[in-house]
């Protein structure tokens, strides 16, 4: 939030900062998982710090959705998209759920495409109405 206010950087170099260039890219430089996978196996120390940070992130924001099913247990969570491809990723979130037990299923892959062409398959066969979402007024 200070670097908003220090002059520095201009609010799309800032808005970058935040979506964009966060997160690996942040952090590594990249967002190709496969080669911070082949870093992480290398044993590279910040390449693991920063991928064992995000799994361990993963799995306290599941464990963190424990008080939305109102005393009932969570058996089970879902990883997928292309996050889901990478092996060592997955492993340290199955092993940072540990005694937790929430089983972590695993569908490696993304499918945006896919669900984009249901959805308007859906519209165009009635099934389904189409939406319309509008910004609201000065939200950029």
């Amino acid at each position: 939030m200070n670097l908003c206010f220090t002059g520095d950087f201009t609010k799309a170099e800032v808005k970058s900062m935040i979506k964009g260039k966060g997160g690996m890219v942040g952090y590594l430089g990249t967002n190709d998982m496969v080669a911070v996978e082949k870093r992480y196996l290398a044993g590279e120390e910040f390449p693991v710090l920063a991928m064992d940070s995000m799994a361990y992130q993963i799995a306290k924001e599941i464990c963190s959705l424990q008080p939305a099913f109102e005393g009932r247990a969570i058996d089970c969570a879902i990883l997928t998209g292309g996050l889901a491809n990478c092996k060592p990723l997955c492993d340290k979130v199955k092993e940072y759920l540990g005694t937790s037990g929430i089983e972590l299923v695993v569908y490696p892959g993304e499918d945006e495409m896919g669900a984009l062409r249901s959805g308007v398959a859906e519209v165009l066969n009635g099934v389904e109405d189409a939406k319309v979402y509008r910004r609201p007024k000065g939200v950029e």
